[in-house]
């Protein structure tokens, strides 16, 4: 095999690996193409790395170059067989952010395709993938939803394989001639007002009269939470969104968040302290997306949400997250009512954590806190808890701040004396009930510090849980 020993994706220098195999099948005189997209800016100059391994024969370069520029590269003649590929790339500063595109082409008729895609480079965000039923022609709009600020800066690019289909381009509506049918992926780079220094954008992609993307995203600086939530409504109707601040392990200084569909804000779903807020005007059925901001406290925050019709009450879509600590949530479904009891310890290592706290909760209540190290017992019904843990990194014995840290998690049936974390490895055996092999599990969490992947993940806060 072939591996690349290179810093990890989007790390803070810019620095980018690519590392992929191909297959030729068509024989033939073959051509390399790193094509620099110059999104949202061009990449650092003469910063490429590229080589191509033969599998067949291990070790044996096809091609290596250093220190280039984007162009062509001819790999000469290639037999039929698997192949693999290497590209270093540097954003430039201070943005580190980039995109290129990389082809392999050429074969016994010349117009055979081996490899053809699209590369973002250091912090620039991943992009929403499209999937495209047929050939056909599109649409495009991308907005900024000015919420709670305007964006300082705001474009997309949208592309298929190695090609680009649209773009760059600025906020407004845009038509696509042609796509083919597979997937596209839609790149975007925005940059928040520096005083607010928060913002939110959407994107609607639609084709053959029915919607294939819909998103809403936040973007923050680096002092700033934003988070995305998406679901799907299967019905039109009337509905709420409600913000709940756990005030676990402390409160957050702030909570808002605003719902999106079809490339607007429901004007009356905008909340800024948190609370329940009825939808207007009415959503459709489709995507329905919602972007939340929170402030948090010196040891980290959670909140929840809740999207249910009204006047049923019945919940439609329900997420918890927390804020300003390194954060892990784990499901738990108990497949049988009983007496369970969660365990949490600081393994510490390398050193132990600055802090500690796991929360369990069930929709929108709190079951139970630990803080530090420590038990929870609680009466379960059968259903779906969320475990959710938060945690700050420590500091080594010579001082220096720990980048990651260790813990352990048990949760186990205390009903029956005969249910342990040995006697029952599935939610179908024992006389417990936890499904998914939850009974011991040891959970493992390399937790960065905030500050520290925070810098080098620009945005990383800004996840999307799906329902």
């Amino acid at each position: 095999f072939v591996g690349a020993v290179a810093p990890p994706v989007g790390t803070i220098n810019g620095e980018s690996v690519l590392e992929t195999p191909f297959t030729v099948s068509d024989a033939g005189a073959y051509q390399l193409t790193v094509t620099d997209l110059a999104f949202p800016v061009a990449l650092e100059s003469d910063s490429l790395d590229v080589a191509v391994w033969n599998d067949a024969t291990p070790g044996t370069l096809i091609i290596s170059q250093s220190n280039v520029n984007a162009g062509s590269f001819n790999l000469g003649t290639l037999p039929a067989g698997s192949y693999e590929l290497l590209v270093i790339a540097q954003a430039a500063s201070p943005g580190f952010q980039g995109l290129y595109s990389v082809s392999i082409a050429g074969g016994s008729s010349g117009t055979s395709s081996a490899l053809a895609t699209t590369v973002p480079v250091g912090t620039l965000p991943a992009a929403s993938p499209i999937a495209i039923p047929a050939s056909e022609g599109l649409s495009l709009t991308l907005g900024d939803l000015a919420w709670p600020a305007a964006l300082t800066s705001l474009q997309a690019v949208l592309v298929e394989g190695g090609t680009v289909l649209q773009g760059p381009v600025a906020a407004g509506s845009y038509t696509i001639a042609s796509a083919a049918a597979g997937t596209a992926q839609l790149y975007v780079a925005a940059q928040p007002n520096s005083t607010a220094g928060e913002g939110a954008y959407t994107a609607v992609v639609s084709g053959g009269g029915q919607t294939l993307l819909d998103v809403a995203e936040p973007v923050t600086d680096t002092t700033h939470y934003g988070y995305a939530f998406s679901t799907t409504l299967s019905a039109a109707g009337s509905y709420q969104v409600a913000l709940n601040d756990f005030q676990l392990p402390a409160a957050l200084g702030s909570l808002s968040a605003v719902v999106e569909q079809g490339g607007a804000s429901l004007a009356d779903a905008s909340l800024t302290t948190g609370g329940t807020a009825t939808l207007s005007p009415e959503p459709q059925a489709g995507a329905i997306n919602v972007v939340a901001f929170a402030e948090p406290a010196a040891s980290g925050g959670l909140f929840g949400l809740q999207l249910s019709a009204t006047p049923s009450g019945s919940v439609v879509y329900q997420a918890v997250q927390g804020v300003g600590a390194a954060y892990h949530a784990q499901t738990i479904t108990v497949s049988t009512a009983g007496t369970y009891e969660v365990s949490l310890t600081d393994l510490g290592f390398p050193a132990n954590f600055a802090a500690l706290d796991a929360i369990l909760t069930s929709g929108e209540q709190v079951v139970g806190e630990i803080d530090g190290t420590g038990e929870l017992s609680w009466s379960a019904k059968a259903g779906t808890y969320q475990l959710n843990l938060l945690a700050q990194t420590g500091t080594l014995q010579d001082g220096s701040a720990a980048d990651y840290g260790l813990y352990g998690v048990h949760i186990a049936s205390t009903s029956s004396p005969s249910t342990t974390s040995s006697s029952s490895s599935s939610g179908t055996g024992g006389s417990g009930g936890l499904s998914g092999g939850m009974l011991g599990v040891l959970a493992v969490a390399l937790l960065r510090t905030l500050r520290r992947r925070r810098a080098a993940l620009q945005g990383a806060d800004r996840r999307k849980p799906m329902l």
